[in-house]
């Protein structure tokens, strides 16, 4: 995922946890509470997804983001890749 600052800062991070609702991206810091763009290439091709997000928590291993005003349509992309990528994971119960 890219991740773009306030002042227009990109860097590269590795997407992990990602739900319709946000994602922790590793690699990367940025402060709590900024607004930032997060550039989302989703499995299946097509061009990447620029949703906004606000980092809500900061961890040595990451950032954690929840999404902001994302459109019906964004959330339905995003669902159906996480929907896509749990039926190829080994849930363990």
């Amino acid at each position: 995922m890219r991740v773009v600052g306030p002042s227009g800062k990109v860097w590269i991070g590795e997407g992990h946890d990602l739900s319709p609702f946000g994602a922790k991206i590793r690699n990367g810091h940025v402060r709590l509470h900024t607004l930032v763009r997060l550039e989302v290439d989703l499995p299946g091709g097509g061009p990447p997804l620029a949703i906004k997000a606000l980092a809500v928590r900061s961890e040595p291993d990451g950032v954690a983001f929840t999404f902001v005003d994302l459109a019906r349509a964004q959330y339905h992309l995003v669902r159906q890749a996480v929907d896509g990528l749990l039926l190829h994971t080994k849930l363990w119960i």
